[in-house]
C-alpha cells in the first residue's frame, strides 16, 4: 500500500502542477478577454465624444441659420409695404400701357 499512496502522491503532484498551470493560462485568457473589453468600451467613449461635438457643431449651425431667417423675417417685413407699394405701381405702369396702346390703335384708325 506504501507504493500505491507514493504512487498517489507523485500523481497528486503533478495534478497540482497541471492545475496550476490550468488557473494560470485561465487567468491570462480572463485577463485578455477583460482587456479587449475595455478596448471595446475606451471605443465606445471615444465615438460617444465625436457624437457628442458633432452634435455640438451642428446645434450651433442650426442655431446660426435660425439667426440669420430671423434676421432675413425682419429685413423683409421692414421691406414689405415698400414691396407692395412697388406691386401698386407696377399694376398703374401696365393699366397706362394698356391704355397707350388702346389709343396708339385708336389714333392709327383715324
Amino acid at each position: 500500500m506504501s507504493s500505491g499512496s507514493d504512487g498517489n502522491g507523485c500523481d497528486e503532484n503533478q495534478l497540482k502542477a497541471k492545475a496550476k498551470v490550468m488557473f494560470g493560462k485561465t487567468s491570462e485568457y480572463l485577463v485578455a478577454e477583460l482587456n479587449v473589453t475595455l478596448e471595446d468600451y475606451k471605443l465606445l467613449e471615444e465615438m460617444n465624444n465625436v457624437t457628442t461635438n458633432k452634435y455640438k457643431e451642428m446645434t450651433e449651425a442650426t442655431e446660426s441659420v435660425a439667426k440669420s431667417v430671423d434676421s432675413m423675417n425682419d429685413k423683409y417685413k421692414t421691406l414689405l409695404p415698400n414691396l407692395q407699394l412697388i406691386d401698386k405701381i407696377e399694376e398703374k405702369v401696365q393699366k397706362l400701357e394698356d391704355m397707350a396702346y388702346a389709343i396708339d390703335a385708336y389714333s392709327k384708325r383715324l
